[in-house]
């Protein structure tokens, strides 16, 4: 099944530029919360604490990460499909080595990928291994190593810590306005009502922009998987798929039309999953036209596990570790 090449390179340069963007924002809400706190002396500390901060980040083990959500390592003949399909793809996506495969304590399906090139592990539960055929579980690596490619853990890591700079920033610039509040109300310290608005909303904006490159850093993990396994078709099922299971199943029962939708478009991590499928199948060149989408039959497995704990990840460790 070809790729049209054409949009893919069209989508990547949009994704791109959508990334610098949002980056760009965040830095520079970053940047003038400390220039109006503390001039340029406070922009040069905060400067180089957010540099060291994203240096300690980086060197956090994917190991340590994964263990921590109380994940285990898979062993090469534990599910020898799921690492010939880990190796074939790293070595197309020239990774300096092949990711370890972890498995996740959760009934739920998911997989995710945290680390970079040269030290990744990827994340994968029960569920993902022993209900998905090889093309689909494929598709689901390939977006996994995608981020690995990208340095897509690294840059949400980026996006993490100037969130955190600037909810900081932002309450200890509150604070000093609540201290000189007496002297504002008597005039002898003029704050500009710009500058107060930029502190309330500044958390909240830095939080939007780092959902919308979270987004946008999905949708590139799908086009560099497309490229890798160049099956578009492949991984939309798998997102078919687990959207399909994401539901209870009296949900899909009463409401079989109704789709989820728990948060606002501004406040999704990842995009729409009827989006994300319309992009893979556009991508997508089969001779006569497209093809109705259809389920895959359920691929047989001998992977056996059991399945318990805690969920895999908290909010708080999300920028180490990118979900699917």
């Amino acid at each position: 099944m070809a790729v049209r090449e054409e949009i893919l390179f069209e989508e990547r340069w949009a994704n791109g530029l959508r990334t610098v963007l949002l980056v760009g924002g965040m830095l520079l809400l970053m940047g003038l919360l400390g220039w109006f706190l503390a001039g340029m002396t406070g922009l040069v500390l905060l400067t180089g604490l957010f540099l060291f901060s994203l240096s300690v980040a980086g060197r956090v083990s994917p190991r340590l990460v994964l263990r921590m959500a109380g994940a285990r390592q898979l062993g090469p003949y534990e599910h020898a499909g799921v690492h010939r399909i880990t190796r074939w793809l790293a070595q197309r996506a020239g990774l300096a080595r092949v990711p370890a495969i972890y498995l996740l304590p959760s009934p739920a399906l998911n997989a995710l990928t945290t680390g970079a090139d040269s030290d990744a592990a990827i994340g994968l539960t029960p569920g993902i291994l022993s209900r998905f055929p090889e093309d689909e579980l494929a598709g689901i690596v390939a977006h996994e190593i995608a981020h690995i490619k990208n340095r897509d853990t690294r840059l949400m890591a980026l996006a993490m810590i100037a969130g955190r700079f600037t909810g900081a920033l932002s309450k200890i610039g509150l604070l000093l306005l609540v201290i000189n509040m007496p002297l504002v109300l008597v005039g002898q310290v003029y704050i500009p009502w710009p500058l107060v608005v930029l502190l309330l909303f500044a958390p909240a904006l830095s939080t939007i922009l780092t959902f919308g490159l979270s987004r946008t850093r999905e949708f590139e993990a799908d086009l560099e998987a497309v490229r890798l396994t160049g099956d578009p078709r492949g991984l939309a099922r798998a997102l078919r798929r687990l959207e399909v299971t994401r539901r209870p199943w009296w949900g899909r029962w009463l409401f079989p039309g109704r789709r989820e939708e728990p948060r606002s478009g501004w406040l999704r991590t990842h995009p729409p999953t009827e989006e994300r499928i319309g992009r893979l199948l556009v991508m997508e060149r089969p001779e006569g036209g497209l093809v109705p989408l259809r389920r895959s039959h359920r691929a047989p497995s001998r992977f056996v596990s059991a399945v318990g704990g805690r969920h895999p990840l908290s909010a708080g460790d999300y920028y180490r570790a990118f979900e699917f």
